[in-house]
């Protein structure tokens, strides 16, 4: 093993330490089950009332059997979960330093990221005010230069030419110290990632579903049924209403145990 694989070993165990837990089940219980297995398998037709009051009693003792082991299953967990919670605490307490650390150097990052991006737009804003300023410097050296042809002043056709030229000088130095300074400000440190922010989701649902998950609220469709229950006692109407929407209501049966 090699010296940085027992430092890491080492730190884990230092970190991280504990005992699982073993678990039994009584025979007791197994016996129970069987039992409860062995008279419900004797239920195969319920054609009287006799026979639904005994299918209902095997019902009541299977579920008996069932609420007996969902409690001492509780009470087996619980200590386990109070070592969880203990662990996550533990866990959350030892990394709050860390973790307000990450944050507060990540929002350093994401601040200088966005003043980048901020001077790059300024810097963009200057070369689009520049090539206006140019091309309407060109095009009114044209117009000067068509004027001084049209009457014959050559004198004014020269002048117009060289201030064209200043001007196109000028502000070719001025768009070159702007990217200069641009190219200087950009680190190497700093690395842009697309991302995006939904604006209309229905717009995104009607052109691309593909991109838009739908899941019916089940919670609230089932108290919009009880309510038109309460409302209507007329399951056809009911039926009705919900299909206008896409909802297809149904009774089904269901046993209740005690």
């Amino acid at each position: 093993m090699s010296t940085t694989d027992t430092t890491t070993t080492e730190t884990e165990a230092l970190i991280l330490a504990g005992d699982g837990y073993q678990l039994t089940i009584a025979p007791e219980a197994f016996a129970l089950r069987e039992r409860a297995l062995t008279k419900a398998a004797n239920i195969t037709e319920v054609t009287s009332h006799d026979e639904s009051y005994i299918a209902g009693h095997r019902i009541k003792e299977m579920a008996a059997l069932r609420n007996l082991v969902e409690r001492s299953r509780k009470a087996v967990k619980e200590p386990v979960l109070e070592v969880g919670r203990r662990i996550d605490q533990a866990a959350k307490d030892f990394l709050a330093d860390l973790n307000a650390e990450e944050g507060r150097i990540k929002q350093l990052i994401e601040g200088h990221a966005y003043r980048l991006a901020e001077e790059r737009r300024i810097a963009d804003e200057a070369e689009r005010r520049a090539a206006a300023e140019a091309r309407a410097a060109r095009e009114s050296a044209e117009a000067a230069q068509q004027a001084a042809q049209a009457t014959g002043r050559i004198a004014d056709v020269v002048a117009a030419q060289q201030a064209e030229q200043s001007r196109l000088e000028a502000l070719a130095a001025r768009c070159a110290a702007a990217e200069e300074t641009h190219a200087a400000k950009q680190p190497d440190e700093v690395r842009w990632k697309w991302d995006f922010e939904v604006s209309d989701i229905r717009k995104l649902a009607s052109i691309a579903p593909d991109l838009v998950r739908m899941e019916p609220a089940v919670i609230e469709i089932r108290r919009k049924i009880t309510e038109a229950v309460e409302k209507h006692d007329d399951p056809a109407l009911i039926a009705e209403i919900f299909a206008v929407v896409g909802i297809t209501v149904f009774r089904k049966p269901e046993v209740r145990t005690r």
